[in-house]
């Protein structure tokens, strides 16, 4: 009974536990289960992974809840853990405009462009957003012209990365 109990909390059991969760889309769940293994498990190498994951979806969870703040939060943890996600960074982005700072928000999309370059994913197109948000920027401190121009650059297809 002791060694069936043991089992129970293994560090692939914690795991599978957690991404069950995930995958009932629970990430609240999913992250107590990851940080009981990380407490149990210090140095186990899937964890950190799974917890980055974890903390990217309970994002998205905060985030659909109107929670922005909490929402970047959990990014900004998630980013720290596994800055090479591009989805904590989307999130950011989404919580950035949400609170109409422009800059920070172009400068996540331009991390995911410089991401999507160097590890060859494609499947978002953000080089133009980033480009948009940074001439709504220029908007919002009233420099006309150069919100224009960035616009109109945002519309040329070799902007769209």
């Amino acid at each position: 009974l002791v060694q069936q109990q043991d089992r129970r909390f293994t560090a692939d059991a914690l795991l599978a536990r957690a991404y069950d969760a995930l995958a009932a889309r629970e990430p609240r769940l999913a992250l107590e289960q990851l940080e009981a293994a990380q407490q149990r498990h210090p140095n186990h190498p899937s964890i950190d992974a799974a917890l980055a994951l974890a903390l990217s979806e309970a994002g998205v969870d905060a985030y659909n809840r109107g929670q922005n703040s909490a929402a970047a939060e959990l990014w900004q943890a998630s980013v720290r853990m596994q800055a090479i996600n591009p989805m904590p960074w989307y999130g950011l982005a989404l919580s950035h405009l949400r609170e109409r700072r422009f800059d920070d928000a172009a400068r996540c999309l331009d991390q995911i462009a410089r991401l999507q370059r160097y590890l060859g994913y494609r499947r978002l197109v953000v080089g133009s957003q980033a480009v948009v948000v940074r001439s709504w920027a220029a908007l919002q401190r009233g420099d006309l012209v150069t919100a224009h121009a960035l616009y109109s650059q945002s519309l040329h297809p070799e902007t769209w990365r």
